[in-house]
């Protein structure tokens, strides 16, 4: 059984002990037809007069993002926030992967990838420091 998700806002780009280190990924590129499923985070309502539309956001260059658990805090919380974040990412088309103990999934976009991402957080019976560093240089990392 996968994790329920666990809704939470998608961070900027932070450093595992909570530094900054840009917002690059938050810049919008265009909107589109809004489709269900797409966060109301990202409903353009200025617009409503014309239909709903969402707004797609630009990974600034970025190749993905990359959802990184660290040990600490709640498990189940962080298993949850990780499952909510990999349905937004891959609901938004944006290529996404899971680092994990020493799992790294690769990035990917297809419903298989993100299969195989919540098979792994269900089996995780304990946090410890991510082993994985070769992710690809530009991609967005959400620690969590």
């Amino acid at each position: 059984m996968f994790p329920g998700p666990v809704p939470c806002e998608y961070p900027s780009s932070r450093g595992p002990s909570g530094e900054g280190r840009g917002t690059a990924h938050d810049s919008i590129s265009h909107v589109r037809p809004y489709a269900p499923g797409d966060p109301l985070s990202s409903v353009a309502w200025k617009k409503a007069r014309q239909g709903l539309v969402s707004r797609v956001m630009q990974g600034g260059g970025s190749v993905g993002s990359v959802v990184v658990l660290h040990p600490g805090g709640d498990l189940e919380e962080k298993l949850g926030k990780a499952t909510f974040l990999v349905g937004e990412l891959m609901r938004s088309g944006v290529s996404f992967g899971l680092a994990v103990n020493g799992f790294f999934s690769g990035m990917g976009t297809s419903v298989e990838h993100k299969l195989q991402i919540l098979t792994e957080l269900a089996l995780v019976q304990s946090l410890g420091a991510p082993r994985h560093r070769g992710f690809p240089e530009d991609a967005h990392v959400v620690h969590l």
